[in-house]
């Protein structure tokens, strides 16, 4: 995948990752508590998925895209 669309999918996946986290805010304030844990357990599970299985790879192929905070340490 040229580095253009690599930057491109990659914003968009943490578009996503930003809104899914929202919605967990949103349950958080709004629902009960045993509610709120299964729903954010399962948005978690889609988090990791769209990390192992796009970005990370995502990454591999470019690794100058990686965000700083996910580097290993030189």
């Amino acid at each position: 995948m040229d580095r253009a669309t690599a930057e491109h999918i990659d914003a968009i996946m943490r578009e996503i990752s930003g809104r899914l986290n929202e919605s967990i805010k949103l349950v958080m304030t709004n629902s009960p508590p045993e509610e709120f844990k299964s729903y954010r357990h399962k948005i978690g599970k889609i988090m990791g998925e769209i990390f192992l299985e796009i970005q990370e790879p995502l990454y591999a192929e470019h690794p100058e895209l990686t965000p700083p905070d996910l580097r290993g340490i030189d």
